[in-house]
């Protein structure tokens, strides 16, 4: 069979996910050497055990990388909360002082 040729430009994946995709990428070899097992191929049940646990590995290393950015994203929000409660802080105080300073200035500044 001709060998697989990706897309011309493919998309770039993040460098960290590029290890566990390239892991993930076992997956096909495993499905043959399980198909191999079952035709009553050369592969030892070893083989096939530790291929599963790596490809336990692989999808474990995946969720953790995503629950890793899921992490980001939430921080990133609460920061982005917080500039924008602290933003609104300040507006209201700077209101508060103007109608201060307006109210001074209509009843004169008594002390």
């Amino acid at each position: 069979s001709p060998p697989f040729s990706p897309p011309s430009s493919p998309p770039r994946p993040q460098p960290q996910l590029q290890a566990v995709l390239t892991q993930l990428a076992g997956t096909l070899e495993d499905a043959s050497l399980i198909a191999e097992i079952v035709t009553g191929g050369r592969r030892s049940e070893m083989e096939v055990a530790a291929k599963a646990a790596q490809a336990t590995r692989a999808l474990e290393e995946v969720k953790m990388v995503e629950n890793q950015r899921k992490e980001m994203e939430r921080e990133e929000e609460k920061t982005r909360e917080r500039i924008e409660r602290q933003k609104r802080q300040r507006e209201r105080q700077e209101r508060l002082r103007k109608e201060a300073l307006e109210w001074r200035k209509s009843f004169g500044d008594r002390g």
